[in-house]
């Protein structure tokens, strides 16, 4: 039931399957409060003792980074906020601290030391692993200013013609930055995929 109702359907709820649906931000944003008391009358109410949690065990908002308190936040957990919008423009290059926020999920804890990067898929026999030195330092690094926007941006204006879903953004969720780091066609050039072998190939993720 709660799958055909959810934003993102069966995909999203097996996201995190085992843990409390709040950890993947599908309870905070996409439940609402008639769709709770539809979720009550279509549960198991006979919970055993044992799987009844007292308190919070394991918050996994309780690392978030402190945030700049200019921010208009748009919600809380997951952390989602924009800039002012007047103070957008006052540099080319947005301030890292302003930088506007879209959050799925609790920030990740990352170690740089431990962190490895998994390419598998068409073309790759077995998983291949680089770590954050391997990307740095193996590749020739290139530096790409772009702006990136969210996809809902001025999603309140819209909504003063008519009815859209999804978080209430301002004009804000835009932000321009200086991004540098190896090109793709050169890491899957080294891991030796090649293009013209396998042009069935539309996406990398």
């Amino acid at each position: 039931w709660y799958q055909r109702r959810v934003r993102g359907g069966r995909e999203n709820c097996l996201l995190e399957p085992g843990a409390q649906l709040n950890r993947s931000g599908i309870y905070t944003l996409s439940i609402r409060s008639h769709m709770c008391s539809l979720c009550w009358r279509n549960t198991d109410r006979n919970l055993a003792a044992a799987d009844v949690m007292e308190g919070d065990l394991d918050d996994p908002y309780a690392g978030e980074p402190k945030r700049h308190p200019a921010f208009r936040i748009n919600n809380s957990q997951p952390f989602n906020a924009e800039p002012p919008l007047n103070i957008l423009a006052d540099s080319f290059i947005t301030p890292n601290e302003l930088f506007y926020v879209r959050n799925h999920h609790p920030v990740p804890e990352i170690d740089p030391d431990s962190y490895t990067l998994q390419i598998d898929g068409i073309g790759i026999d077995d998983t291949i692993s680089l770590t954050l030195s391997d990307l740095q330092n193996k590749f020739e690094q290139v530096t790409i200013t772009s702006a990136i926007q969210c996809a809902g941006n001025r999603r309140c204006d819209m909504a003063q013609h008519k009815p859209v879903r999804g978080m209430d953004w301002g004009g804000a969720a835009i932000s321009n930055a200086s991004w540098t780091g190896p090109r793709l066609s050169d890491v899957l050039l080294h891991i030796g995929w090649s293009e013209e072998k396998y042009p069935e190939v539309k996406h990398v993720w």
